[in-house]
């Protein structure tokens, strides 16, 4: 039995709650089953029982609904008023726009039935820290109206461009902003639509009426990716931005290296009772649009998430411009609306496209993105356990650790077939988008099976593929002219070697240089003598000969110059006697002798090293969060 007298404590402690309650002043009747119960708002709580008299409205749920609300962690439908009156689980009867103007004051209120959650410190920053994200404006004509976009960017690799929800702006991508592992390898573009955030409305926007259209989203982001000159960027989405990136791969999908459609779907789901929606409660002047936009959203949000990102999400919402919200919702149902689009004109292998859903999405259901993941043949889909409608700005720290793109490469990405759901391993987006170039083998697995998958199909790398082979072949080829190069070359140094030693041994204990250099003393004194007066020219002739005769004459076709570089036992250098001949066919079947037996060796080696290694794969763990087909 739920205690609704809990809820007189609900002002305690909160000073912004007990301002807002005076200013409500108003009553209402719970029912839980045929049981009645009064509450009157105002200066504090009052809680009885029976129907409250003058009630402006009234809420309805069976008992075990009301349990599952005030649980600490309830079921996804079940975290919020408006979730539950979305999922038919509530029923308002009375004055909806009373109801409509008081949503999130009284999704505070009646938190209160939960158990406190722990006291939440938020970390202190110490030094003074200057984040590296920079802000700029780009200027910018295109359908015939001059814009000025406020964008934010960190980072430096593959463009990385971002996409907000509706009704909010690039604040939501704060996190990934500052992600250094993710700004290592991606360069994160954040910008805000117009007539969002710091983006301007187009010059004479006071009497337009602002309606989102998908032509006008598209156009928007095709002119600011080509005026910013980003090369293949990858595209992220949520919401509105995860619609977006599918007409953005379904148009332009040769432009971008992949898509990551953040609660993704063909449509949304509208929910049981759109009364609120119908009465326009988002804008008209007896309730304060921006208040009500946060208090229709925070169903969306997960009860996990921590509370700080909570209400920095809800603030975008509550910071908006009139009518702003509203208009993006006409392309979020109307518009945009997939059903009736030709989605198998989408190229998953020009714009591979992933898909993550989480698992409180009240709008774009993770059955819905599974839908969408088998239509389009996604190559990768997951449901993001614990997080809601905006992952990437309610529980940042999750979103990056589970599902940002650096992380992409550790998870296993599955393709949606006829036949069942694929897994596959995949490399980091931006690097390798072709699943050709992967030689992928589909074969049954029993342990997808015994995790409750009999139908999934687990792709491994194939190690017999023949590019694989032929790596392997030339690798082996390569080791071996190498090796086989150093043999020849060592055995050619050594027979080298044994040729000094020999010339060394011959030349006695002298050596030829010193009677070579005797010889040419020689001839430098002949050369003289003949320079000599006519009176002793035979005088010195003898005295020359006998001194010639002595020692020898210099050996025939020895230059002076040469003869102490080559001395006579060496001069068969000359004629190539001592040089390396060049390899004859002897030589080259000697050679390949060497090559083909290493080349082989290496080759085998290395194919039966990869079918070892292919074997010992181990099978997903992320194969539970994966909807079998």
């Amino acid at each position: 039995m739920v205690e609704f007298a809990r809820l007189t404590d609900a002002l305690d402690g909160n000073e912004a709650l007990r301002r807002r309650a005076r200013l409500a002043a108003l009553s209402l009747t719970v029912l839980s089953g045929e049981a009645a119960i009064s509450v009157d708002v105002g200066e504090r709580i009052a809680v009885g029982r029976g129907v409250a008299p003058g009630a402006a409205f009234s809420l309805g749920a069976r008992p075990d609904a009301w349990a599952e609300f005030t649980k600490p962690v309830p079921a996804p439908g079940f975290q919020s008023l408006v979730g539950m009156q979305r999922m038919g689980h509530l029923k308002v009867e009375g004055d909806m726009v009373a109801y409509g103007r008081n949503l999130l004051f009284l999704e505070q209120l009646f938190a209160a039935l939960r158990p406190l959650p722990a006291r939440e410190r938020s970390a202190d920053i110490g030094t003074p820290v200057i984040e590296p994200v920079v802000g700029r404006y780009l200027r910018l004509d295109f359908n015939g109206k001059p814009h000025r976009i406020y964008f934010e960017e960190a980072g430096a690799g593959i463009p990385l461009l971002c996409l907000h929800t509706a009704g909010a702006d690039g604040r939501q991508y704060r996190a990934i902003l500052n992600d250094p592992e993710i700004t290592r390898r991606y360069r994160v573009i954040a910008f805000d639509l117009p007539w969002h955030g710091k983006s301007s409305p187009p010059p004479g926007f006071e009497s337009e009426v602002y309606r989102l259209t998908t032509d006008l989203y598209v156009d928007t982001v095709m002119a600011v990716s080509r005026a910013l000159e980003l090369k293949r960027p990858v595209v992220m989405g949520c919401s509105i931005g995860g619609r977006a990136v599918l007409h953005l791969a379904l148009r332009h999908g040769a432009h971008f290296r992949a898509a990551i459609g953040l609660q993704s779907a063909t449509h949304a789901e509208a929910g049981a009772d759109t009364r609120l929606r119908d009465l326009g409660v988002l804008f008209r002047p007896d309730v304060h649009g921006q208040e009500a936009a946060a208090g229709t959203v925070a169903c969306l949000i997960s009860p996990t998430s921590p509370q700080a990102e909570k209400w920095e999400t809800l603030w975008h919402y509550m910071q908006g411009g009139p009518s702003v919200f509203l208009g993006d919702l006409h392309y979020y149902f109307t518009d945009g609306d997939l059903r009736n689009a030709a989605l198998d004109r989408l190229d998953a292998e020009k714009c591979p496209l992933y898909l993550l859903t989480g698992e409180y999405d009240l709008s774009a259901t993770p059955a819905l993105t599974a839908e969408l993941a088998r239509l389009v043949k996604a190559r990768h889909f997951e449901v993001m356990e614990g997080l809601g409608h905006f992952p990437m700005s309610e529980s940042p720290r999750q979103f990056t650790a589970i599902c940002c793109p650096c992380s992409i490469a550790s998870l296993r990405t599955g393709r949606v077939d006829g036949q069942g759901l694929a897994l596959l391993e995949h490399p980091p987006i931006g690097e390798d988008r072709d699943l050709a170039r992967h030689a992928l083998r589909p074969r049954r697995d029993g342990v997808a099976a015994g995790l409750g998958l009999p139908r999934a199909v687990v792709l491994r790398r194939d190690p017999l593929h023949p590019v694989a082979l032929r790596f392997d072949a030339v690798a082996g080829i390569a080791f071996g002219i190498g090796v086989a190069t150093a043999i020849r070359g060592r055995r050619r140094n050594g027979r080298r070697s044994r040729e000094r030693w020999g010339r060394r041994q011959s030349t006695g204990r002298h050596g030829f240089r010193h009677a070579s250099a005797v010889a040419d003393r020689a001839r430098r004194v002949l050369r003289k003598g003949r320079r000599a007066s006519r009176d002793h020219e035979s005088e010195s002739q003898d005295e020359t000969s006998a001194h010639v005769a002595d020692i020898g004459a210099p050996k025939p076709h020895t230059s002076p110059y040469t003869s102490m570089r080559k001395p006579a036992a060496l001069a068969g250098r000359k004629r190539g006697v001592n040089r390396p001949a060049r390899p004859g066919r002897k030589d080259l079947s000697a050679y390949c002798s060497l090559i083909l037996p290493l080349g082989s060796t290496i080759t085998a080696t290395s194919t039966l090293s990869r079918i070892a290694l292919a074997a010992q794969l181990p099978v997903t763990s992320r194969v539970r969060l994966l909807t079998p087909v």
